[in-house]
């Protein structure tokens, strides 16, 4: 049971999120998992490919060789969003 933070952002539109809680378990990804993060991987070239320009070529060695599958209980959810409300506290959840 380790505190863990997890921070993830919507490229286009620059929203962010921060996740706080507690990490349950953290396992090495199996092919199904490389499988999905190549897909998101993707993904995320492309938007960045079209919000900014960058190449893809340029990108590609930011790829994983490997995953790692996390079991995480999310207790607190803020948004990171630059703006006045960066650091704010979207949600909880109970203990």
């Amino acid at each position: 049971d380790v505190p863990i933070a997890i921070t993830g952002a919507e490229i286009t539109s620059l929203r962010s999120v921060q996740l706080k809680g507690r990490l349950r378990r953290l396992s090495s990804g199996g092919a199904t998992d490389m499988v999905r993060a190549r897909r998101y991987c993707d993904a995320f070239v492309a938007a960045v490919g079209a919000a900014d320009g960058l190449p893809a070529e340029l990108m590609e060695r930011w790829m994983p060789d490997a995953v790692a599958v996390a079991d995480v209980d999310v207790e607190e959810v803020y948004d990171q969003t630059p703006g006045p409300d960066a650091g704010g506290l979207l949600s909880r959840t109970a203990p």
